[in-house]
């Protein structure tokens, strides 16, 4: 639940954190929905499974694709901001690339040859 403490802790999140908590909660349809708007439904499950992405690798892919910050990307999946740079850093590896302008290079040549 978005609600739960992580074990051993002791301290309730700040007003702002629970401020971003219930917004998130309220908002969870719109904050999940990573598929860039470039694409159809259709044609990002068939990018994604061309270049066999993780579910959560997509997740943070299409939410590079709409230019979202680490931060942006961490409150939109409910994770923290370094768990973000680690996904990442996985798509780099995975695709081949060294910036997020060659993830989103790489999506799009997945796009023209599946197209």
């Amino acid at each position: 639940s978005l609600f739960d403490r992580p074990q051993g802790c002791g301290r309730f999140p700040s007003l702002h954190s629970f401020f971003e908590l219930c917004v998130m909660a309220i908002h969870r349809d719109k904050l999940s929905d990573a598929r860039p708007p470039m694409f159809s439904a259709d044609e990002w499950q068939r990018i994604v499974s061309y270049l066999a992405l993780s579910p959560r690798q997509a997740e943070v892919a299409g939410l590079i694709m709409q230019s979202k910050k680490d931060k942006e990307i961490a409150v939109a999946l409910s994770i923290v901001k370094r768990t973000v740079r680690e996904h990442v850093t996985d798509l780099f590896l995975r695709l081949d690339a060294s910036d997020r302008v060659g993830i989103a290079c790489r999506i799009f040549e997945a796009f023209r040859k599946i197209a």
